[in-house]
């Protein structure tokens, strides 16, 4: 989510992560660095999808508690305190706790609980761009989807972009398998 990989050439610039991007995190140290102080933002977790981060967790009893409190939804106020379910946030949060095997205990659940119903909801049709998504990056690779949009990286840190990017579209593709959606 923090890269902003566009789903498909109508759908370019920030979803609702413009904050953890790369850049805006080194603009943030170069800002620290700039005003001399001593700190340094660590970024541990760059390279890892959400799925991973979950599967990850030491503390899977506590992670099954707390999850359903935690707030991915990107329409969230218009969904009414609810999860919608069916933009890029949730189908990214769905399938991270897909992969970690946790019970999906969202409060409130999702107003679109079916994703192979939902995309003909009121709106942009966040379920086809991202399944369309996967269908090219199946068939034409990872680097046709990313396009230009590593120019802001290392070269040395490329591989791990297109890596996470990749394993990243992959556990929502086992959603969009899950619901018959591909």
């Amino acid at each position: 989510m923090s890269l902003n990989i566009p789903l498909n050439s109508g759908r370019i610039g920030s979803f609702s992560t413009r904050t953890t991007h790369p850049i805006f995190i080194d603009s943030i140290q170069t800002i620290w660095a700039t005003l001399n102080t001593n700190l340094q933002i660590i970024t541990p977790y760059q390279f890892m999808t959400k799925g991973e981060l979950l599967t990850g967790c030491k503390d899977k009893k506590l992670l099954g508690e707390l999850i359903g409190y935690s707030t991915s939804c990107g329409k969230y106020l218009r969904s009414g305190h609810q999860h919608c379910g069916r933009c890029v946030p949730c189908m990214v949060r769905r399938a991270a706790i897909h992969k970690a095997g946790i019970s999906d205990n969202t409060v409130k659940g999702y107003k679109h609980d079916n994703l192979s119903s939902a995309g003909l909801a009121q709106g942009p049709n966040d379920i086809g761009a991202m399944a369309l998504a996967c269908l090219r990056i199946r068939q034409f690779g990872i680097k046709q989807i990313i396009s230009g949009n590593l120019s802001f990286a290392k070269p040395e840190q490329k591989k791990d972009f297109e890596g996470v990017i990749a394993r990243g579209f992959s556990e929502v593709e086992l959603l969009l398998k899950q619901y018959g959606i591909l």
